[in-house]
């Protein structure tokens, strides 16, 4: 059964937070001027804490993801992927990283629940994508309080863990601007 989250467990890090974000160096060629840059700082921030995992998993499919790579590939475009949930319109979660080039895909909205499924997508001259794994059939409730719990926790974990980018005007005003998510 697909399922997807953050999950952060208490540890002695705690002190570090801020203090290593401060120290953390970038490369100067890394543009910030853009809410994407600002997600992937952040993303390969909390990557670096032992206690902060990020987890995907469903389709009879090995998933290995990772915070730094594969959050911050889909990060940006969760809160429309909840958005269209919401209406009963497709959406889909788009991996692109290294070896998790899936694409879920939401669809077919019946009542209470909707279809699901991962494709594959091949590289080449010629890119397609072919369906892996099983179709799975989903409540829709469940499943869009699971993906705006990742939305919030990636929002309340960036905060505590990246105080200073998290203040950045880019991203500021993306968190501002899906606020209605959560009510």
């Amino acid at each position: 059964m697909f399922s997807i989250g953050l999950i952060e467990n208490s540890g002695g890090e705690a002190a570090n937070y801020a203090r290593f974000e401060n120290n953390y160096i970038f490369d100067p060629q890394f543009d910030i001027d853009c809410v994407l840059s600002v997600l992937m700082e952040i993303c390969e921030i909390l990557a670096t804490y032992s206690n902060v995992k990020f987890r995907c998993s469903g389709f009879d499919l090995k998933w290995m993801v990772d915070v730094g790579t594969d959050l911050s590939t889909i990060i940006e475009d969760l809160p429309s992927a909840i958005e269209n949930l919401k209406r009963s319109e497709n959406a889909s979660i788009y991996f692109f990283e290294q070896q998790t080039d899936r694409d879920i895909v939401f669809f077919g909205f019946k009542k209470e629940h909707c279809l699901a499924k991962c494709l594959k997508i091949s590289e080449g001259n010629s890119p397609r994508k072919e369906k892996i794994g099983v179709v799975e059939k989903l409540s829709l409730v469940p499943l869009i309080e699971e993906l705006t719990i990742l939305f919030g926790d990636f929002i309340r974990i960036a905060c505590i863990y990246c105080p200073t980018r998290s203040s950045n005007p880019h991203f500021v005003k993306w968190v501002d601007s899906y606020r209605h998510l959560f009510t």
